[in-house]
């Protein structure tokens, strides 16, 4: 979480200067609860020099507004397929970098989601948000550029610890491509 709009540009673009020498890749995520909130998260990405763009629809924590009648809801804004066409369709409109959308585990129709998202302009899916994923893929230190410890683990690294993990996920990118959705898929956590 970044206190402003700015502190977020101003770390996207000393990240890019870092990584400009490793060849590495910098990728934004944002996240929005209204036209005008996403418009601004979408032209904060375009003028940071990030070269793609998370477009977070799985958070847990946030609930989510729906477009069309304002009305708050409780769940990620990936849980119901018709906000994650309106959102990936608006974000891909907007964005000058590839997208990729990430997804809830828990959602209403995930097979629907992902084709919304494939139909949007986006590129790629992520499957699925933290929530599903009982520790992120790996969490660094920014300060020191290293492995950091898990929040309530004391563990370093990055290997998750619930046995079911991977055969949720691999299960469900297996279900989206019998299903013809054919962008690029991550099984992963999304960006940390």
């Amino acid at each position: 979480t970044w206190p402003d709009d700015e502190s977020y540009l101003d770390f996207l673009r000393r990240t890019r200067e870092l990584a400009a020498s490793t060849g590495c890749k910098v990728i934004a995520s944002i996240n929005a609860h209204t036209e005008e909130g996403w418009e601004q998260q979408c032209d904060l990405v375009n003028r940071s020099g990030a070269d793609g763009v998370e477009i977070n629809l799985g958070c847990p924590v946030t609930g989510g507004i729906r477009p069309e009648t304002g009305e708050f809801f409780p769940r990620p804004q990936g849980y119901y397929p018709e906000i994650v066409e309106h959102w990936a369709g608006t974000c891909a409109r907007r964005l000058r970098v590839p997208a990729s959308v990430k997804l809830p585990g828990h959602s209403l129709d995930p097979v629907s989601s992902a084709r919304a998202i494939q139909g949007s302009g986006c590129q790629g899916i992520q499957y699925a948000d933290t929530r599903v994923v009982p520790d992120p893929a790996l969490v660094i230190d920014l300060d020191t550029a290293q492995p950091a410890v898990f929040p309530g683990t004391g563990r370093v690294g990055g290997i998750p610890s619930a046995s079911w993990f991977l055969p949720f996920i691999m299960g469900r990118v297996a279900q989206f491509r019998g299903e013809g959705i054919a962008i690029d898929i991550s099984g992963c956590g999304g960006v940390q």
